[in-house]
């Protein structure tokens, strides 16, 4: 499972979003902080595509 999660956060938007964040959080924070940021990172990360694939699937192709 957590291999899974981990090519969600590497692929697609992952790249070109989470990737230069988390960056900047490790150069930044040590520690609990560091984990603790990254942990709210991937939660908003999840809840964006989430909300992407919603309007994408839904939105642009309701059903009918």
């Amino acid at each position: 499972m957590k291999g899974y999660i981990n090519q969600i956060f590497e692929e697609g938007l992952g790249s070109t979003i989470f990737k230069p964040i988390k960056g900047q959080i490790d150069k930044h924070t040590k520690g609990n902080i560091n984990k603790i940021l990254t942990s709210i990172l991937k939660f908003v990360y999840i809840i964006l595509a989430i909300l992407i694939a919603f309007c994408l699937f839904y939105v642009a192709y309701p059903f009918n």
